[in-house]
């Protein structure tokens, strides 16, 4: 009974490691069929390769294009936060032009974060490179955080719900106007948290797809008899 249980245990563990191997060669063999060296995208910027078509499996593509669509949406709110924030300014009830400078700084940071975030989702999932999904799993908890802060919080180039308390200070056309900036921008950014959320939840779903099972996973899902 001892002897049949090791030749058992021993026959998964070469099955398992012989699996593995495939994997990895399979691996190797998609990853080199990506020329990640032909960087054109962002557009016009063009300083990483993307294409949606290096993932294979139909799941792990969803994936991406949902993280993809999470960093557009960012990037777009991010544009939005400048735009409304400039008008106030211009319009007298929102500080100084510091607070655009803030918006603009906002936009190249959490852009530039958020595409080095995206980058590795998508060549974690392409490659099945689990250290890279991991990244863009730990990141993007970060942004979820940032875009609920930035849907609620008010102050320099922030305006979120509680805004919605100094427009009383104004007169009423200015009240009007900057009701609607503060209800459209924590919308979107709001909207930004439920596709961020839709991304992680997919990345980190997908992120094992083709990956052989460990070798305790393995020796529970295989029958070894008595």
């Amino acid at each position: 009974m001892m002897v049949w249980g090791h030749v058992a245990r021993f026959a998964v563990k070469r099955r398992t490691e012989s699996f593995a191997s495939r994997i990895r060669e399979n691996i190797s063999s998609a990853s080199s069929k990506v020329d990640w060296e032909d960087y054109n995208y962002p557009p016009v910027l063009q300083i990483i390769h993307y294409s949606i078509d290096d993932v294979e499996d139909l799941q792990a593509k969803s994936a991406v294009s949902w993280a993809h669509h999470s960093y557009r949406m960012l990037c777009g709110t991010l544009l939005f936060n400048m735009l409304a924030t400039t008008a106030l300014v211009i319009s007298g009830v929102k500080g100084s032009f510091l607070n655009v400078l803030y918006a603009l700084f906002n936009f190249i940071i959490c852009g530039t974060v958020g595409l080095y975030s995206f980058y590795n989702g998508y060549k974690g999932l392409a490659t099945n490179n689990m250290s890279l999904t991991q990244r863009y799993l730990v990141l993007q908890v970060l942004f979820v955080v940032f875009m609920l802060a930035s849907a609620i919080a008010h102050g320099n180039n922030f305006n979120g719900l509680t805004s919605l308390e100094k427009t009383d200070r104004t007169s009423s056309k200015l009240k009007t106007m900057w009701v609607a900036w503060v209800v459209v921008e924590s919308s979107l950014w709001l909207l930004n948290v439920g596709i961020a959320l839709m991304g992680l939840y997919l990345v980190n779903s997908n992120r094992r797809q083709g990956r052989p099972l460990t070798f305790e996973q393995n020796a529970l899902a295989s029958p070894t008899g008595p």
